[in-house]
């Protein structure tokens, strides 16, 4: 009996310019390639985009490096990946599969939020950031 294997390639939304795609040939390799379903989803539905949108920010604009809707994506896509603890986030912050996840212009050259930025407390106090 011979068995035949299928090489198939998925497709996912693009970021900007950049194709995103999922295949099975040994390239560049993630555990957590599930995140990009759950992008799909959020992409189709906007939960996190209508979420982030419950948060008033009172930064200076000019002096933002992570707006919230990429803050409240990096902590959510992290939590739904398993990464429960803040702490995992100071070696996320330099995963390319989550800099696309939370719309990143340039996954591979910008780092994420730091601990400190994403810590419950913080962002209400140091980031001016009331809740809804």
């Amino acid at each position: 009996m011979t068995i035949e294997c299928n090489q198939f390639v998925f497709g996912f939304h693009p970021q900007k310019r950049r194709e995103i795609r999922a295949q099975f040939d040994g390239g560049a390799i993630t555990s957590d390639g599930g995140g990009l379903l759950l992008r799909e989803v959020e992409k189709r539905i906007g939960i996190l985009h209508q979420f982030s949108a419950c948060f008033t920010d009172y930064r200076n604009p000019d002096l933002i490096e992570h707006p919230v809707k990429q803050l409240v994506a990096q902590r959510v896509y992290g939590l739904a990946l398993g990464y429960e603890d803040l702490n995992d986030h100071e070696e996320l912050r330099n995963d390319p599969l989550l800099a696309v996840l939370v719309e990143k212009e340039d996954p591979d050259k910008e780092v994420l939020a730091e601990l400190s930025q994403l810590s419950t407390s913080e962002p209400v106090k140091c980031l001016g950031i009331s809740r809804c």
